[in-house]
Parts: C-alpha cells; structure tokens; sequence
C-alpha cells in the first residue's frame, strides 16, 4: 500500500538488554502510475544503453565517411589545378589559341555552344582576349575551394562555385555528348549539392567553430 505525503513510517528497535527505540523515517511518496514508470525504467536501463552506444557509433561512423568524402572531394580538385598552372600557360598551346588543350580548349567549347548569344559575345571579346589574366583567376580560385574542401571551411561556400562549374560542364562544354561521359560530372554535381545541404560534418574546422 502506498503512502500519502508527510506520512511517517515508525520501527520499533528492541535491543536485547536495552530501551526500546523507535526509529522514524519519512516515507517518498510513490502511486501506483509512478512506481510502475521507475519500474519499467529499471527493467529497460540495459537496453537504452545498447541503443544510446549504437547510435553514437552510427553518428562516429556517418562524420568520419563524410569527412573522408569531402576529403577526397578537395583532393580531387586539387589535382584539377595542376594542369592549369600558370608556369605552364594554363596547359594553352604557346599561341594561346582557344582549342586544342588545356583551359583553353574549355574556353573553345563553351564558346562553340553558348546558352545565350550574350554569353557567346563575353567569352569572345572579354575572356578569349584576355586568357592570361583569367587562367590565372581561375587557378587561384579553384587551389583556393580545393583548400577549403579539405580543411573544411566555408565549406557551403565553397562549393557553391564548383556546383557552377559542373553546370558549365554538363549542360554546354560538353553539350551533345553521350551520357557515358557525363557520368563523371553528374557524380560530382550532386555530391557537391549533399554537401551544400548536409554541410561539411563535425570533423572539420566548421563543425569545430560551429559553423
């Protein structure tokens, strides 16, 4: 039977060859819906533990692919800029010409499928003219994401650029071409659009600045 509150419960002591004592101790309120709730929380208390520890170890787990995937991510830009230095002319021809090789020859395509007629007069009279100066942008600013990519910071921001890039890609420098060579690309395009909606993961300098 349970007790109501500010009840007392009293044992009597008889020591033998002594006083009786009485000894007196507030009892801890208890109904019957309460102590059913303890009860069930003893009974469970091993089982919450096992789904508390696995579900750590599925956020440990789901951080550390993540970190490894932006990792590689980053890594694989980085490579994207080797061929783009400027020491090598951007991986030009000598004469600058847009074809044939390197950011060059990107430049050629997307001039030869422009989305718009206004794009097309951009790359003909500002970028084609002035190659040099834009390579050398170019190279900067994807060293620059590849570097952020795998430190982890600004992440969304960084790949904000790179979602562009993969558009250009995909949808104009290599328009027309069958699907088997825009498998690439499309991979990369919606890893980066995970990446700028799920963010960079704790194991990076935003998760540790809480960005």
């Amino acid at each position: 039977m349970f007790r109501g509150y500010g009840e007392t419960r009293q044992q009597q002591f008889a020591p033998a060859g002594g006083r009786t004592t009485i000894k007196r101790e507030r009892v801890i309120p208890m109904n019957v819906t309460s102590a059913r709730s303890h009860a069930g929380d003893q009974a469970s208390s091993p089982a919450d533990s096992a789904a508390i520890l696995r579900a750590g170890y599925a956020t440990v787990a789901a951080m550390t692919v993540l970190a490894l995937v932006r990792g590689a991510l980053g890594a694989i830009w980085f490579t994207e800029t080797l061929w783009k230095l400027p020491w090598k002319n951007y991986g030009c021809p000598a004469d600058f010409t847009l074809a044939r090789s390197g950011l060059c020859d990107w430049i050629g395509r997307e001039i030869a499928n422009p989305p718009f007629g206004l794009y097309h007069s951009f790359l003909v009279n500002v970028i084609g003219p002035n190659i040099r100066f834009v390579g050398f942008g170019v190279w900067l600013a994807e060293t620059t994401v590849a570097l952020l990519l795998l430190l982890g910071l600004f992440t969304r921001f960084a790949v904000i650029p790179l979602i562009i890039t993969m558009c250009v890609i995909i949808f104009m420098a290599n328009k027309g071409e069958p699907l088997a060579k825009l498998e690439l690309p499309i991979l990369l395009l919606s890893v980066f659009v995970a990446i700028l909606f799920v963010g960079p993961g704790r194991l990076s300098v935003d998760g540790v600045i809480g960005k």
